[in-house]
């Protein structure tokens, strides 16, 4: 009998405390049930608001906006919940705020922009994509693009939350940092692949960005990074080059650009992430990440 209950302690136990595997888990049924729950009101709210429809439009910013708005406040309660069984601070996942916190979120914003510029320069130079001119002018470039711009940060801190915060700090600390990130990139993958057209190489150019944001999280000690990264080089695709995603073009981007021509080129129904020229991008980054940042600052 008390071989028995050794045994079961040791399977839920660990030398510091509940183990990572069933802090994950746990962290898992948080967020189903607090979607389940917050999912009928946050419905009801947006219908009282009277919020014209043609602000949700698919993939428009006031959808994307609403959308990771709501996961986005899904994740933030379940780590709550957990950073309080853990007695850690909410921020400690990632978001520590520090003298660091702003330099490394402008640094990854550069990055992004340069690495979705760099793509997309490809494209054109190859004849994957054609720019006919400007789609938006006037007062409706400073709009959209303030609308794009939040939907953006809401993308990149929701997104990196979700895939990079609470869930790659505890597993890390159960299976290591490459067992984990490796898992986690394959989840962030899954959770794409309901777009029209996915393909492999989509699949590889997510998963690999995924592995590259863990690890500027153990580089930098902070998501802060790649959350800039994650803002700009989205913000970069859906507004300015209003590249294809799913079968489906953004509204209001800024270039009227076309996409015709070889989908090696310009990614064909997917766009940027699905370009083979994101590959030598991707490589660079890695290259950049461990040049610029030889000795990881870790996390636990």
């Amino acid at each position: 009998m008390k071989n028995t209950q050794t045994r079961l302690k040791s399977l839920f136990f660990g030398a510091d405390g509940v183990r990572a595997g069933w802090r994950a888990l746990a962290f898992l049924a948080l967020v189903f049930l607090i979607g389940s729950l917050i999912s009928f009101p946050a419905q009801w709210l947006l219908q009282g608001l009277h919020i014209p429809d043609a602000w949700f439009a698919p993939l428009g910013p006031g959808q994307v906006f609403a959308s990771e708005l709501q996961t986005g406040v899904i994740i933030l309660i379940a780590t709550g919940v957990m950073a309080w069984f853990e007695r850690r601070s909410l921020f400690s996942y990632g978001f520590t705020f520090s003298s660091e916190a702003m330099p490394r979120l402008l640094h990854g914003l550069g990055i992004g922009i340069a690495s979705a510029t760099v793509v997309a320069l490809s494209m054109l130079a190859f004849g994957g994509m054609q720019i006919q001119g400007i789609h938006l002018h006037g007062m409706d470039v400073l709009r959209y693009s303030v609308e794009w711009a939040l939907a953006m940060v809401i993308v990149g801190i929701s997104e990196e939350a979700t895939f990079r915060g609470y869930l790659l700090v505890t597993l890390k600390r159960g299976l290591g940092f490459w067992p984990a990130a490796l898992l986690l990139s394959a989840l962030f993958v899954l959770a794409h692949a309901g777009k029209p057209g996915e393909n492999m190489v989509d699949f590889a150019s997510l998963f690999l960005l995924a592995v590259w944001g863990c690890v500027t999280f153990l580089k930098t000690g902070s998501l802060w990074l790649i959350v800039g990264f994650h803002m700009a080089f989205d913000f970069m695709q859906m507004f300015v080059i209003g590249t294809p995603n799913g079968s489906q073009k953004p509204i209001d981007s800024l270039l009227n650009a076309t996409f015709l021509g070889p989908a090696w080129v310009n990614g064909g129904v997917l766009g940027t992430e699905a370009s083979y020229f994101i590959f030598p991008v991707i490589g660079l980054l890695f290259a950049y990440i461990y040049w610029r940042y030889p000795k990881a600052e870790g996390f636990n």
